[in-house]
């Protein structure tokens, strides 16, 4: 029976990776330069600096869902900085810590693959179908991939700051078609939002699954559903 996808794109956030713990990904180097924190209370910091900083400003209206670039460096900025000052990190000591953490978001600790993700990547390989990535990130995903040994498992990465459109647009969607050389319907997409991997894929015309890790919506949003990635290689 010939099968009815030759190309799986998968999101990144919640789909390949999840946020692990800020005090693995930079608090060992927050401690040799003078700043031991436990990790609630880092966990704290990391939390507060998100809700203050991360405003969704450098993404534009539909349909296009443009990104702008300046914007887009601003508010990792404003992170940075609120972590540094919720952490007291003094005049003399910024440049390291600051180092540290931005180091960390491509690093192993901050962002951590879930654990069934590289035996899935294998299986898929072997059994040919080919794979890519569409996510709403910074430019340096195909790094953080490979940092934690997937990039070969993948033939392109886009990221929507570097190719300045994000999801659920279409224009992201149709330059990962492009890079695959197929026709929509032979597509598709994995993700953890519905507004954004299923309807952003879907209105081109690309297959999409829907990967609720914590049953945050009812059954009924969309078939089909699956709670880990380990359930795609049967569903495909």
């Amino acid at each position: 029976m010939k099968r009815r996808y030759d190309w799986i794109f998968l999101d990144a956030g919640e789909t390949l990776f999840r946020v692990g713990s800020p005090l693995a990904g930079f608090g060992q180097v927050l401690a040799e330069v003078g700043y031991p924190m436990t990790l609630d209370r880092l966990d704290e910091v990391v939390e507060r600096a998100r809700r203050r900083a991360l405003v969704v400003d450098h993404v534009g209206p539909g349909p296009d869902f443009a990104v702008d670039t300046k914007r887009a460096r601003a508010r990792r900025e404003r992170l940075l900085a609120a972590i540094l000052e919720g952490i007291g990190v003094e005049a003399n000591d910024y440049d390291a810590c600051r180092a540290a953490i931005w180091e960390s978001f491509v690093g192993r600790g901050f962002f951590q693959v879930y654990p069934e993700v590289p035996a899935v990547l294998a299986r898929l390989r072997a059994r040919h179908f080919r794979l890519g990535i569409i996510s709403n990130w910074e430019p340096r995903l195909e790094l953080l991939c490979h940092n934690h040994g997937l990039g070969d498992y993948f033939d392109f990465v886009l990221a929507s700051e570097a190719e300045g459109y994000a999801k659920p647009g279409l224009r992201i969607f149709q330059r990962a078609l492009e890079l695959a050389r197929v026709e929509p319907g032979r597509a598709v997409h994995v993700g953890d939002s519905f507004e954004h991997d299923v309807l952003g894929a879907t209105a081109l015309g690309i297959g999409a699954v829907l990967l609720d890790r914590g049953d945050y919506y009812p059954a009924e949003t969309w078939q089909p559903t699956i709670h880990s990635l380990q359930e795609l290689a049967t569903l495909l």
